[in-house]
């Protein structure tokens, strides 16, 4: 079927969009508005035919010049209201951007051109915040709009092996709430109800950068943070790797080159290329420490700095090969200090095995405590720490991060959605994003109902 109209507010990278295009659903016009222009890029080069909008605050009825809306999704901002921030809600500036969809739908209502199906989605921490009084608000405002309110919490993990539980909020313009419901949804046939295994952590904190997972179910995808905060650190068997090489040295002068022409301060660069001040700081570097940008990273560097292609062949052909043992993928001792985590693969720690654990210490120089260490019966796996005589590693597992593709995958979107930009930027999107087969359940509940 088809529609006239789609507004995707804060639209990310598609998410929203392409569920609603595997739900079988044509749009003759789509509109998206979102702050993230590397977000907003990417949308533009997988949805081509879609207008950019500027940010929320730009669009109003008059701007969209009347054109007429038959579907607005969102996926509003969610740190004001996650358990993950500081859970201010409304009164974080981010909170208040719902108000903007209030403003708008009451646009359209005004000047006699309702929008007929809202689609939202937050954070589960929305349910609860302030005593519930938040979610009250959002229901409230909508059900002043004339719109009646579905919602329902839906975990991709009904799909797709990720434990990622969001609430989704649907709304119809005048519609009859003794009428057939849009929620509940479910997957078809067998759901996928994977449980999340922790497994242990590298180190003696329990914090969530440094849990290590099974390969069951993979942990809610986030987007930012060290070592495994953005997807979890997993327990992997051997793995192979294509690695992208550099088909030239990458000599210092390059960042003799860039250093040259430096012409803003390290934090002006950071901010711009969104990336964080340490990492950019080593490509301005002459010494041991220096960095080579990825080619991405150099075309943007290229752009900001406005310096000439001198450089270009040298930091951007690269070739692909497959590797057993790459610089990503060597095995360190989890003793000590961990590999530093580049925009690439978080490297491979080796860790204790499950099935064994020591006495207590008698002593500093106890050198026959290997000796004293009891099989488990119960299955259960120790706390993985730094100390490595603590138990014997009867097996070398790896550990590692997850890889961009492989969160394009848990969100259901295609291998290589968000490519062509670095590293950071394609975690960040993809734990931005809504799960794209999720939205499409939705969607074919919706259009089953309505039309």
């Amino acid at each position: 079927m088809k529609i006239k109209g789609h507004l995707d507010l804060f639209s990310g990278i598609g998410g929203f969009s392409l569920g609603l295009k595997n739900a079988g659903v044509e749009t003759e016009w789509t509109g998206f508005s979102d702050i993230d222009k590397y977000a907003n890029k990417l949308y533009k080069r997988r949805f081509p035919d879609a207008e950019q909008l500027g940010t929320i605050t730009d669009v109003s009825y008059k701007s969209l010049r009347g054109r007429q809306i038959d579907l607005l999704t969102g996926g509003f901002p969610c740190q004001a209201f996650s358990i993950a921030g500081k859970r201010q809600g409304f009164k974080d500036t981010r909170g208040t951007l719902f108000f903007d969809i209030q403003r708008l739908l009451q646009d359209y209502i005004n000047n006699k051109s309702p929008i007929p199906c809202i689609l939202l989605e937050n954070v589960k921490g929305l349910l609860n915040h302030d005593n519930n009084r938040t979610f009250a608000t959002i229901f409230r405002v909508l059900s002043n709009l004339n719109y009646t309110i579905e919602c329902q919490l839906v975990n991709t993990k009904w799909v797709l092996p990720q434990n990622r539980e969001r609430i989704y909020i649907f709304g119809r313009y005048n519609g009859n709430p003794s009428g057939r419901k849009v929620f509940p949804v479910r997957a078809n046939g067998k759901e996928m109800q994977k449980k999340l295994n922790q497994i242990g952590t590298i180190g003696n904190k329990n914090s969530e950068a440094l849990r290590v997972y099974d390969t069951s179910c993979a942990r809610t995808i986030k987007n930012g943070g060290g070592m495994g905060a953005k997807t979890g650190l997993y327990r992997v068997e051997d793995v192979n790797l294509i690695a992208k090489k550099r088909k030239h040295d990458t000599p210092k002068e390059i960042n003799a080159y860039l250093k040259k022409h430096k012409n803003r301060t390290i934090k002006e660069i950071a901010k711009e290329l969104e990336l964080p001040k340490t990492q950019v700081e080593h490509y301005f570097r002459e010494d041991v420490f220096r960095a080579i940008p990825s080619p991405d990273v150099w075309l943007q560097l290229k752009e900001l700095l406005g310096f000439d292609d001198i450089y270009d062949k040298q930091v951007t052909e690269i070739y692909e090969k497959e590797y057993e043992f790459e610089s990503s993928k060597r095995v360190y001792s989890d003793k000590g200090i961990a590999k530093t985590l580049d925009t690439g693969n978080a490297g491979l720690y080796k860790v204790k095995s499950a099935a064994l654990r020591t006495w207590p210490r008698t002593g500093k120089d106890d050198k026959n405590r290997s000796k004293r260490l009891e099989v488990r019966k119960d299955n259960v796996a120790n706390t993985i720490t730094s100390h490595q005589l603590d138990s014997i590693l009867k097996k070398e597992n790896r550990i590692r991060r997850l890889t961009p593709i492989e969160c394009e995958r848990l969100q259901g979107f295609p291998d290589n959605w968000t490519d062509g930009q670095s590293d950071t930027q394609r975690y960040k999107q993809c734990g931005n994003a809504v799960t794209v087969p999720i939205v499409e359940m939705i969607m074919r509940k919706i259009y089953e109902q309505w039309y």
